[in-house]
């Protein structure tokens, strides 16, 4: 509930009037309700990673505010992350 909580928060401090970035929350696509479990975990996963560097970082609330758009997209580019062993080194992209 609380990484809910968060991401909603973001949403409504990027479509505020300091970055007017007008996100549009889209879950999943209709018609497709296989992959609603797949998409909520994801989203729970990318959020808690980013209230986890948040919070271990120790800065002010406000200043929070401020990087939750980049701890969102540091947790989300981590996920992706792939081990990857060439010619004997292991590699990520």
């Amino acid at each position: 509930m609380y990484s809910d909580l968060f991401f909603l928060l973001c949403i409504k401090m990027a479509n505020g009037p300091k970055w007017r970035l007008y996100v549009v929350l889209a879950l999943t696509g209709a018609g497709t309700p296989q992959q609603n479990q797949l998409v909520k975990l994801g989203f729970t996963s990318v959020s808690v990673q980013a209230q986890a560097m948040l919070s271990r970082a120790n800065l002010p609330l406000q200043m929070e505010y401020v990087l939750c758009h980049e701890a969102l997209s540091t947790a989300t580019h981590l996920i992706n992350l792939q081990v990857v062993e060439r010619d004997g080194n292991t590699l990520t992209p």
